[in-house]
């Protein structure tokens, strides 16, 4: 037999916080299940409403001696036309309109892009170490790391950089030897040109 809906036994299981037999009854497998996919979801739509929230922030600057700059600069893709640029309150703005995170590229954590680097470490393979010098490209970054592929003088590589500095990345890479194509990795450092 069904039991009947009742409004107030639903309100008291809702909002009664305190009451711990209502608690030990969710402690079935199924109920808990439910839960963990609540609170997932709850966690998914609260990251991706802060990422939203993190592009759609004003670029701020923290310099006093920028504070009040005006400026006229002639747009490069069409004669005669001309944009403002000023910065008021630590905002940046063009052409009256704030600019934003998700407005520059180069200010993105993550994306895909071409910067060539130089490398410098140490390789082993096949029991053997040695130094290593080459020269390579990063492919994608996602905010202090970056994906590579570089060349050196005894093999190629594929692996994960982490930027130390704003030019200096400590790599990690597998790949292959030239010779036997045998396995190797290197560790090493990078510097962007």
């Amino acid at each position: 037999m069904k039991e009947p809906f009742d409004i107030k036994k639903f309100l008291h299981g809702a909002f009664s916080l305190t009451d711990q037999e209502l608690w030990g009854k969710i402690t079935n497998i199924a109920n808990i299940r439910v839960i963990l996919v609540i609170l997932v979801g709850l966690a998914l739509f609260y990251g991706v409403a802060f990422w939203q929230g993190k592009k759609s922030k004003p670029v701020t600057i923290d310099c006093p001696k920028m504070e009040g700059f005006k400026a006229t600069v002639p747009c490069p893709y069409s004669q005669g036309d001309k944009h403002d640029i000023e910065i008021v309150n630590g905002r940046m703005t063009f052409d009256g309109t704030v600019i934003k995170e998700k407005n520059l590229p180069a200010l993105k954590p993550y994306g895909i892009q071409f910067k060539p680097f130089v490398f410098a470490g140490v390789g082993t393979g096949n029991g053997q170490s040695s130094n290593e010098l080459g020269a390579g490209a990063s492919a994608a970054k996602f905010y202090r790391v970056d994906l590579n592929g570089y060349l050196t003088d005894k093999g190629f590589y594929g692996g994960i950089g982490y930027r130390v500095t704003d030019n200096c990345h400590v790599v990690g890479g597998y790949g292959k030897d030239y010779k036997n194509l045998n396995e190797r990795v290197s560790v090493g450092l990078k510097w962007g040109f």
